[in-house]
């Protein structure tokens, strides 16, 4: 019996571990630092795209990078367009405690009530329209982005 019982046990603890993300941390071309991004918006006159996540529990904000946010045709406008700033509240918190307070406040100041939200701002933090997972991949949600933008 008790032989049985151990590759049960490490077989568990494997699946455990195998589905737990990487490394739970800012995504290539993100940053947590809104006041950096901001301040950087206000120079290239470009608005910022906030992400409301739960990078390491929410499945609709995983299909959301997966489907839109980590393609090479969104990825490509938005270097061209926008900002990136990520804002998460994971589970397995890798965050400092600058950017837990910064998320706390830039969740209450935009009333995300859930997640994932993208918030596009201007380099004031006024809002300029509001999106969450949307389906039709990149080119439509592109759009919708722009014509935020346009009436800004």
């Amino acid at each position: 019996m008790k032989n049985k019982l151990i590759p049960t046990i490490v077989l568990a603890f494997s699946m455990i571990f195998i589905t737990l993300p990487a490394s739970a941390e800012v995504p290539e071309g993100w940053t947590s630092d809104f006041e950096a991004a901001r301040e950087t918006a206000s120079a290239e006159a470009k608005p910022l795209l906030l992400m409301f996540t739960g990078s390491d529990w929410c499945v609709w904000c995983k299909r959301m990078h997966r489907e839109i946010l980590d393609t090479k045709t969104f990825r490509q406008w938005a270097a061209d367009n926008l900002l990136l700033v990520y804002v998460d509240f994971p589970r397995q918190d890798y965050r400092s405690r600058e950017v837990i307070r910064q998320n706390k406040k830039l969740d209450e100041r935009y009333g995300v009530s859930g997640y994932p939200t993208l918030v596009l701002v201007d380099d004031t933090g006024r809002e300029l329209g509001r999106f969450s997972y949307m389906e039709g991949g990149p080119k439509t949600f592109i759009r919708a982005l722009e014509r935020a933008i346009k009436k800004s």
